[in-house]
């Protein structure tokens, strides 16, 4: 079904009931954990897969199961509910039971926009209710064949080389670390702990697709030795399987840079880059872990990823070649098995505003001035993504000459670097980073509506076209796109489209468009 000879990969959104990937076909899940909204009772009684066998005095346990913004139209009104066992469920908010057209074990239920609610009023601890599922209507018979995934969501995806699971997997600020902590398929939900790695497997055979798993920072070498196992176990033999050590953690923002921050410190004493030299060290402990144990006669399906990050030049070297590990007796980081660098695509251009209080004052009025104008500022910003020429005077774009030179600069630092120790370079992530998201104007009404103008505009086509071809270029291999489905926010813009339904987007025709002509180049992509 897939397309491995195209040369990009996408990034699938995480699991949740707002998010527009709608993956699954049962909504249950990406439903929220249980949660007592009529009396606030805290604690619940449930199983080892997360039904509740026993509600206290005047307790009850509800779960949002679907969310859909009230901005896009949505892709299906009316779910089916299916359970074993005895008790009462109830439906609230943007839900309602069709009574007439229910029966024991299986509710009709209407949904809406907003929150809809699913709620246990009573349940017989003897026979508790569970194995509810929420299939909608529109994706019945698929259930009823065995399908798991949405085929919607799957036939959006059929394109691409790979399917990164970085936020299917939790793995920011993830705290598993043992393998008996793992998200299982019976789970009642993945929104917790994440997808279970079977059904991520799952997918990407479905797909015909590369998958791309990050390993949390915290797993021992036993989760590390079994995860490698199911993956040569149940993967399709010709497919590659990449491998990255978490996800950033050069990152403060996460939990994982802290950690590899507090561990190497505490391991190495008080030197400056000792979570990059950490995280160098685990990189190259999981990749041992997977080519020297289960892979150890096809290390050649193993793709290991040391991701590093783009715009600090210098930072890397702790991780590639870990000085401190050596010092220990071992092998400098990038000589077990590491096969890539991983980079971003990232780019701004400037038009996020200021950074902090602390920057440069006249970058906020500046942009200000431009909302004021007939198209909203919207030609000034694709002048300055093209050229650098419309905020030359602000602080630190002095010499910014645009996002595909800004592209083609990275890639002549990177490719140099990664040469010289035999490494190649992907793209764990990229696209456009056009969001104030974390910044001083992450909560500026007018910052927010620019930035997604920005991302609907069709001139952010030829962008993307310009950045990719400088990617490929300058040296890259694989680019996995930041994200397949999301709907803009002040969070950010990230989606390639805004929504499963969605037929096209600027974003979403760039991608296909060099998918499709621009194969795969690189040794050994089919």
């Amino acid at each position: 079904m897939g397309s491995r000879g195209g040369s990009l990969g996408m990034g699938l959104a995480g699991i949740n009931d707002w998010s527009t990937e709608l993956p699954f076909v049962d909504l249950m899940k990406q439903s929220r954990s249980w949660k007592d909204w009529d009396n606030s009772v805290e604690g619940f009684t449930v199983d080892e897969h997360g039904w509740v066998t026993e509600l206290k005095t005047n307790q009850t346990a509800g779960t949002v199961f679907y969310t859909p913004p009230s901005t896009q139209a949505m892709p299906f009104t009316r779910v089916i509910v299916m359970y074993e066992g005895q008790g009462e469920i109830q439906y609230s908010w943007s839900a309602s039971k069709v009574a007439a057209q229910s029966a024991p074990g299986r509710d009709v239920v209407n949904v809406g926009s907003g929150s809809n609610l699913l709620k246990i009023v009573s349940v017989d601890s003897s026979d508790y209710l569970r194995n509810i599922r929420i299939i909608p209507e529109r994706y019945l018979d698929a259930y009823e064949a065995g399908e798991i995934f949405n085929p919607d969501f799957v036939a959006s995806l059929t394109e691409f080389n790979t399917v990164r699971f970085m936020d299917w997997m939790k793995t920011n600020n993830d705290p598993e670390s043992v393998w008996a902590e793992r998200s299982l398929p019976e789970d009642r939900t993945w929104t917790a702990g994440g997808v279970p790695l079977e059904v991520m497997i799952q997918l990407a055979n479905t797909l015909d697709a590369n998958p791309w798993f990050n390993i949390p920072h915290l797993a021992d070498e036993t989760y590390i030795t079994n995860f490698a196992t199911m993956v040569k176990q149940q993967l399709a033999d010709h497919l590659t399987v990449y491998v990255e050590h978490s996800n950033e953690v050069w990152n403060w923002g996460y939990e994982q840079a802290q950690y590899a921050n507090t561990t190497g410190r505490a391991r190495w004493g008080e030197v400056g880059n000792a979570f990059m030299q950490w995280h160098g060290m685990r990189t190259a402990q999981i990749c041992d872990g997977f080519k020297l144990g289960p892979f150890t006669d096809e290390t050649s399906r193993v793709k290991c990823v040391l991701g590093v990050q783009t715009g600090y030049h210098g930072l890397q070297n702790g991780a590639v070649e870990c000085p401190l590990w050596v010092a220990e007796g071992n092998q400098p980081c990038y000589t077990h098995g590491i096969d890539y660098l991983g980079l971003t695509t990232y780019f701004s251009a400037g038009l996020i505003g200021p950074r902090s209080a602390s920057s440069d004052p006249n970058h906020e009025p500046t942009l200000r001035a431009w909302f004021e104008e007939s198209d909203g500022g919207l030609d000034k910003a694709f002048a300055q993504m093209s050229s650098g020429t419309e905020l030359r005077t602000i602080e630190g774009l002095e010499d910014y000459q645009g996002v595909a030179v800004k592209t083609q600069q990275e890639m002549a630092y990177w490719s140099s670097y990664a040469e010289e120790f035999g490494l190649g370079l992907v793209a764990y992530e990229g696209g456009q980073h056009i969001s104030a998201n974390g910044l001083l104007m992450q909560d500026d009404q007018d910052f927010i509506d620019f930035h997604i103008a920005i991302n609907r505009d069709p001139r952010i086509t030829d962008i993307y076209r310009q950045v990719f071809q400088a990617w490929k270029n300058g040296g890259g291999e694989l680019h996995v796109y930041f994200v397949d489905f999301s709907t803009p926010s002040k969070w950010g813009s990230w989606g390639a489209l805004e929504y499963l339904m969605q037929e096209s987007s600027p974003k979403w025709d760039a991608i296909l468009e060099f998918n499709r002509n621009e194969p795969c180049w690189w040794l050994g992509c089919p």
